[in-house]
């Protein structure tokens, strides 16, 4: 018996007295690409709406490698085998990363704000960049899944190099301590010349440096305050090479157990005059 990547059999829906799908037939193995042709109100939609978990068939199933499968949603759609949020440090990377490997489309929703409360204390900031930096390491498992998705090749790319950013992170700063260690032993000088001081400040500086100018109305800094606090951001990142080295450590020792980064304790908020009066229109409303 020849078992199909993916197979639909039988699969009958309606919608009232109308037949979309009358008993239809289709297998796909990996790699194929497949075109769905047929006038207006065929059943393609209706099918492949089947075949992504977005409407249940009314008869037939569709199955995954032979076995069959109940799609009922796009989470159903990627939560076979080791699925998402198991076992994974950055549950919601690891989540859209398959679901754009399955070949669900993701967009930028700017009506959407989250905050989250910052960690006032080295030692936790360092267990909770770690945390993230291990998640970031788990998550090349789904290069090649992503590399296959049904995107074009140059957002897969783009994807792909995205999800190397942690190689290419180690490769820098591999290459700083190799340079202070050649400085050290007399061998190499850091710097070679003053002349390449202001190329190695724009290097350095630059994207921190336009960054908080760029947003300093909506954080509510003048110039010079967002020039300074460039500098003091340029410096914290450097953050980051310890912490890749300890993810990389905790990653090849296979420990994957972490608590939560605790939260602190906020004073709570003096309501104004002005906002409990519109929280009582909105009561009235």
């Amino acid at each position: 018996m020849t078992v199909h990547e993916l197979e639909a059999v039988g699969i009958v829906k309606r919608y009232g007295a109308v037949l979309a799908n009358d008993h239809v037939n289709l297998a796909v193995e990996r790699g194929e690409i497949h075109a769905v042709m047929g006038e207006n109100g065929a059943g393609k939609s209706t099918l492949m709406s089947i075949l992504y978990g977005l409407a249940d068939p009314d008869a037939g199933e569709i199955r995954l490698r032979g076995n069959p499968v109940r799609l009922r949603s796009a989470l159903d759609a990627i939560a076979h085998g080791d699925g998402p949020w198991r076992n994974r440090l950055t549950e919601d990377q690891d989540l859209g990363l398959r679901l754009l490997a399955a070949g669900w489309k993701s967009h930028q929703e700017m009506r959407a704000v989250v905050e989250q409360q910052g960690v006032p204390r080295l030692r936790p900031l360092l267990r909770q960049r770690t945390r993230w930096a291990q998640g970031n390491l788990q998550a090349f498992g789904l290069t090649s899944a992503m590399w296959r998705s049904p995107f074009p090749r140059s957002a897969r790319a783009g994807e792909v190099l995205y999800l190397m950013m942690p190689l290419w992170q180690a490769i820098v700063g591999a290459a700083f301590v190799c340079a202070i260690v050649l400085a050290a032993l007399g061998i190499a000088s850091v710097i070679p010349s003053a002349e390449i001081l202001p190329e190695v400040y724009v290097l350095g500086f630059s994207n921190s440096v336009l960054g908080c100018l760029a947003t300093r109305h909506t954080a509510g800094r003048g110039r010079l305050r967002s020039i300074l606090v460039a500098h003091l951001y340029a410096v914290y990142t450097w953050l980051l090479f310890p912490v890749l080295a300890r993810a990389l450590l905790r990653q090849i020792g296979a420990r994957r157990e972490w608590s939560r980064t605790d939260r602190v304790a906020l004073e709570p908020v003096a309501v104004t005059d002005d906002a409990a009066g519109l929280r009582e229109e909105s009561r009235a409303a």
